[in-house]
């Protein structure tokens, strides 16, 4: 077993050369199956006045491409998570290769969607550049919510307003504006729009989502940029420069390896009050001295709950030019 796993890092070349090429992974039928895992190991939420105890947090996925220097880009899909990002699907593609993206990314999520249950909020994060009808579309078909980052030159029509451009909406650094209406002049598009303008920063945030302003957090686009923190691990993409071309998913260490788990174990009741305080040590160094507990009791692996915490608090101290969002 230490054998597999340490060869499941090797190059699609030197690993079919050891298992033989009958026995390669197809890595995209493990995609429901990491987010099933995952789901597996959500903690419930706690009763808070509004909900019920027991309830599930709602599911952030967060798309993102990430590039590797000028050779390849890797389309990718994580479970944000406590300033962190778990990577549960990807697609990798030349990174001067005419094709679009969008069509990759909602495949991934199409992939994703039968190991989510119906009725469980799930938004989808999404920065400039993946700000397309054609990426909105499927999420909603999907009965998810879209957070898609727009440039602030585009238009808005408030509910019982005119169209205006979205930066006279904004009231500079320090003021969050949430309203429903209707993007764009050409084929305008439903939505509601946030308007978030962090203090010291030049530009707001301009985000488009089709949940109601009272039941819109404006906080939740915050999340996004934890991703980045998801590519802090060690390793990287492994696959041969063959499979990179054809835009095969290659076996990225250490998020392909499909572990049952047992359904015997219940989690905890409520949350760990200690797992609420900010982290001292990363997640890699907490995780590095995990093992070596481990290693020294004989133990190959450990049971680990996630707690979901919430996202940054980026409205509490703005001034709302809106009705403010829940």
């Amino acid at each position: 077993m230490r054998r597999e796993l340490r060869e499941w890092t090797c190059d699609d070349v030197d690993r079919i050369c050891s298992w033989g090429p009958a026995t390669e992974v197809d890595a995209a039928a493990c995609f429901p199956d990491l987010l099933r895992w995952v789901r597996a190991l959500w903690t419930p939420c706690e009763e808070d006045g509004e909900g019920e105890a027991g309830t599930e947090p709602p599911l952030v996925l967060a798309l993102d491409p990430t590039h590797q220097r000028d050779e390849w880009v890797a389309l990718v899909v994580s479970v944000v998570y406590r300033s962190h990002a778990i990577l549960v699907a990807w697609h990798v593609v030349e990174a001067q290769a005419r094709e679009s993206w969008l069509a990759h990314f909602e495949h991934l999520l199409r992939q994703l969607a039968p190991a989510v249950p119906d009725g469980t909020p799930v938004h989808v994060l999404c920065d400039r550049g993946l700000d397309s009808r054609d990426l909105w579309r499927p999420i909603v078909e999907l009965g998810w919510h879209p957070v898609l980052r727009y440039q602030p030159h585009i238009t808005f029509r408030s509910t019982g307003g005119e169209r205006v451009p979205v930066r006279s909406l904004g009231g500079g650094p320090g003021t969050l504006w949430v309203g429903a209406g209707e993007a764009f002049a050409r084929e305008p598009l439903p939505a509601t729009l946030v308007v978030l303008h962090a203090p010291k920063q030049q530009d707001p945030w301009v985000l488009l989502t089709d949940t109601p302003p009272t039941e819109t957090d404006a906080d939740l686009y915050a999340c996004r940029h934890w991703i980045e923190q998801g590519f802090r691990g060690p390793g990287g993409a492994a696959g041969s420069g063959d499979a990179r071309a054809a835009g095969t998913p290659c076996a990225w260490p250490g998020t392909c390896w499909p572990w049952p788990w047992p359904r015997c174990w219940r989690s905890p009741a409520e949350a760990d009050p200690d797992s609420l305080l900010p982290r001292r040590f990363s997640l890699l160094r907490q995780g590095a001295a995990c093992l070596r507990r481990l290693l020294v009791r004989h133990r190959l692996w450990a049971r680990v709950w996630l707690t979901p915490l919430p996202g940054p608090d980026r409205v509490g101290d703005l001034h709302c030019l809106s009705p403010p969002a829940a």
